[in-house]
């Protein structure tokens, strides 16, 4: 499944191609008088290449990092009961809700007995992160949220006992969750694996699904929390 490594890699290729940019033949364009020799122009490239290289090993050393720490999270909390089964919770509607949730909750829950509604397509389509139209196949718990008019909400996912994601998007219908060709406004995610962030904000009362959602067949245990604010960052 998709991991931080996978924004990393967005994250390198878009600095490249600015670095490259920068360095091949923009002071001609501001100064078409400016001249220089081949010689010039394999320093320039060189140190671009430079460059690149440097931000690479420091991207991957990062990652590489953050792995390393969410491996010994998950080792820590198999040493617990963090990690054993929790009763699932009924889904109580409508249609692939678990339940409501509101500021200043937290949720101790598992995806085990979760619904369906969701894979990975429509994280992809409604840009909520980046991963692959085949991924997210597991079971994933919804919980519906009502942000106030200039409120700000912050959703926390630790998921320290496997590779859990978490989506927050829009959706207006209290009566029924969307189905896989509905467009979708606005979505914000992550899927750094074993937990993350994500905020919304708006400027009139929205409703929003909070998704935490991931590929193991066999779910596991999350925590959820929120927490609110009033006014624009």
């Amino acid at each position: 499944m998709p991991s931080s490594r996978t924004t990393l890699a967005f994250t390198i290729l878009g600095a490249t191609f600015l670095i490259l940019a920068c360095g091949s033949g923009g002071d001609k364009a501001s100064n078409p008088a400016t001249t220089s020799t081949s010689e010039d122009t394999g320093k320039s490239e060189a140190a671009a290449k430079a460059q690149v290289q440097a931000a690479v090993a420091s991207a991957q050393a990062t990652a590489d990092a953050e792995a390393a720490a969410q491996a010994e999270a998950r080792e820590a909390a198999a040493a617990t009961d963090q990690c054993e089964p929790r009763e699932p919770a009924p889904l109580d509607g409508p249609g692939c809700v678990t339940a409501p949730i509101v500021c200043g909750q937290t949720i101790q829950g598992t995806t085990v007995g979760g619904s369906r509604q969701f894979t990975g397509d429509r994280y992809v389509h409604s840009y909520c992160f980046p991963t692959t139209e085949d991924s997210h196949q597991g079971t994933e718990r919804v919980y519906a949220f009502q942000l106030q008019t200039d409120q700000r909400a912050t959703f926390r996912l630790d998921s320290p006992c496997a590779d859990l994601d978490l989506a927050v998007l829009r959706w207006q219908d209290t009566d029924h969750c969307p189905g896989s060709t509905v467009a979708i406004s606005e979505c914000e995610g992550q899927n750094r694996g074993g937990g993350g962030t994500a905020k919304v904000w708006n400027n009139r009362p929205a409703r929003y699904l909070v998704i935490v959602d991931g590929s193991d067949a066999k779910g596991a245990n999350f925590d959820l929390s929120v927490t609110c604010v009033d006014g624009e960052e």
